[in-house]
């Protein structure tokens, strides 16, 4: 029978403990609420240690435990340790690990595991006991009652929380449907910290290989920078080789182009056809291939050094135009994480990059319009991060446009499913102009992409309060981001917007165009996480639009600028002039209108443009 808790009861008669507040009654309903407050703060604690000491705390109110443990699964899978612990002795907590079914922690967390593969990471509400007289599953050393619930997250188990008591029949029934729901909580919250930690480890390395980038961009020799970029790697994650394969597209094959150990160089290994070996397999699926034993994988075969045990490698793509592969290789078992593959994958566009601007150095000296054509690439790279089509939304036609002012521009957009009938849309301003601005902006892309804001659960303030919370983390000097964040309900026709930063929205309804009073400081430029919104009850052929500001900040040199009054009279007139045009219509036109006033000079800021428009 498929659980996710485990009660372990003793039956010599021993003292019972203390009074605690019923589960049931409104004083545990208190402390409940106090638990799981403290729960809730675990993702922005700084001091994992002491946020689990306040929450057992908090819990013992209600469940009379002696002893208290949170352990970790592996990577693997197989095996649980202790994160932290109180009331056990240190050569347990530092010695002892459990494998799966072993010992109570170790039961839960097989069955755990069992039912997220077979349930797709659904919970379930069934108990079992274990019986101590028969030794199914011996409690911990000096207890006498055990209870132990697995933390799971979303799609996968994170571990064990553990509670002992030194008495017999410590622990009810009622006491673990308590911790149970508390292990709920408690796994997805772990979770998000561990998303937060990663987080702030990904803008420490972001920023750091910023500042490294500089060194990079003046080396002119490539096998100089990719001994640079080999420096810059080593400092991130431990590997013992090195190298560097690049796409020859008239031989249509992989051919070496730079390997090396942490201590010494070593030959390149041969060409490899498409799909051919690790390196082959990731080129042609166009991503990241990793394995922990490389001697188990069909695909691999011996290249470079005998003693490779676990291998990492991600394509470097530009524009979808394969450039090569980064190989990673370790001699140790399982040494690349996935936490490992998501940072390489993230810094394989740089390298990527970074390898380009090499070859056009190179090319310069005897070609130099082929800057121009990189400067291009590069721009269209940039768009390729952006959705490259409106999304399909029953009853919503979408139109978007964007426009930099420079070749990189600093505007972002994104849309994506919000849970089952929804559809967030964004649309945001990066301070400044040119890569930095770039950079910042398709960082904002990934985060609004994963963390709270990929959570349907959150809704748009929460977002902004996980957006700022994350930017400011960055401290990049004078960057921070205006951005509009909205959440439309196909069902009900209903739309829920925040803004921070941005223009007001507007709303174009029986053909009046009305500004949508709703502002707020820009993310990342100060500690406000309070962020209002706005509920609109839609009826079909109402139009709402979203610009940034240089939209009606348009001018041209010593000229007052484009001005809110007339982007209301350009909406009026568009919406109104028939009943068949589309939401990319009205989107293009204020771009157009823009275009006109500038009287053919050059923009001096990015323009984006974002349209709904409800069909039915």
């Amino acid at each position: 029978m498929p659980t996710e808790t485990l009660l372990a009861r003793s039956t010599p008669p021993q003292a019972a403990p203390g009074p605690s507040p019923e589960p049931g009654t409104s004083s545990g309903l208190d402390a409940l609420s106090s638990v799981l407050e403290a729960v809730g703060d675990l993702p922005t604690s700084r001091d994992r240690d002491a946020a689990f000491a306040r929450i057992l705390e908090q819990l013992r109110e209600v469940v009379p435990w002696h002893t208290a443990a949170v352990l970790y699964l592996d990577d693997a899978g197989s095996e649980l340790t202790f994160r932290w612990s109180q009331g056990l002795p240190d050569s347990v907590t530092e010695r002892w690990r459990f494998g799966l079914g072993q010992g109570l922690v170790g039961r839960v967390a097989e069955q755990a595991l069992t039912d997220v593969e077979s349930a797709g990471g659904r919970s379930f509400a069934l108990d079992d006991e274990c019986d101590l007289d028969r030794q199914e599953c011996p409690p911990l050393p000096g207890l006498r009652s055990e209870m132990a619930v697995p933390l799971v997250g979303h799609e996968q188990v994170l571990g064990v929380l553990d509670l002992g008591s030194r008495d017999s029949d410590a622990f009810t029934a009622e006491h673990l449907q308590f911790v149970r729901l508390v292990g709920r909580h408690l796994g997805r919250n772990i979770e998000r910290s561990c998303a937060h930690d990663r987080a702030r480890r990904l803008a420490e390395n972001l920023s750091f290989l910023q500042q490294a980038g500089h060194d990079l961009t003046s080396i002119l020799d490539r096998k100089l920078l990719l001994e640079r970029i080999s420096d810059v790697l080593g400092r991130l994650l431990e590997y013992q080789i090195f190298s560097v394969m690049v796409w020859n597209e008239e031989a249509q094959h992989l051919e070496p182009l730079f390997s090396r150990r942490q201590q010494d160089d070593i030959p390149g290994v041969g060409v490899l056809k498409l799909g051919e070996g690790l390196c082959g397999s990731a080129a042609a699926l166009r991503q990241p291939v990793r394995v922990g034993n490389v001697q188990s994988d069909s695909r691999y075969f011996q290249c470079a050094d005998e003693r490779v045990r676990s291998e990492m490698v991600v394509p470097l793509v530009i524009e979808d135009r394969l450039l090569g592969v980064v190989d990673l290789a370790s001699f140790e078992y399982d040494a690349f994480t996935e936490e490992h593959e998501q940072l390489l994958q993230t810094l394989a566009s740089s390298i990527a990059v970074a390898l380009e601007n090499a070859n056009l150095y190179e090319r310069l000296r005897r070609d130099e319009q082929r800057l121009a054509r990189d400067l291009t690439t590069a721009r269209e790279v940039q768009h390729y991060l952006l959705p490259r089509r409106s999304p399909w939304v029953p009853g919503l036609q979408v139109g978007v446009a964007n426009v930099p002012a420079q070749h990189l521009g600093g505007d972002i957009y994104d849309f994506y499913s919000y849970g089952e009938g929804r559809t967030a849309f964004a649309i945001g301003d990066v301070a400044g102009k040119g890569t930095g601005a770039a950079l910042y902006g398709s960082l904002t892309v990934g985060l609004l992409r994963g963390g709270y804001a990929g959570d349907s659960q959150c809704d748009p303030p929460c977002v902004m309060a996980y957006l700022n919370d994350e930017l400011r983390q960055l401290d990049v000097d004078r960057r921070f981001l205006a951005l509009g964040f909205a959440v439309y309900r196909s069902a009900d026709r209903r739309l829920e917007l925040s803004n921070a930063g941005l223009p007001y929205p507007w709303l174009i309804r029986d053909g009046r165009a009305r500004e949508l009073e709703l502002g707020g400081l820009p993310l990342g430029a100060t500690q406000h996480r309070e962020r209002g919104s706005l509920v609109l009850e839609l009826q079909p052929g109402d139009v709402v639009v979203f610009t940034t500001d240089g939209i009606d900040e348009c001018s041209v040199p010593g000229g007052e600028p484009f001005g809110s009054e007339r982007v209301r009279e350009l909406l009026e007139h568009e919406t109104s002039r028939t009943r068949t045009w589309i939401a990319q219509d009205l989107a293009d036109a204020l771009v157009h209108a823009t275009d006109e006033y500038l009287e053919g000079m050059q923009a001096n800021d990015d323009r984006t443009v974002l349209v709904l428009k409800v069909t039915g």
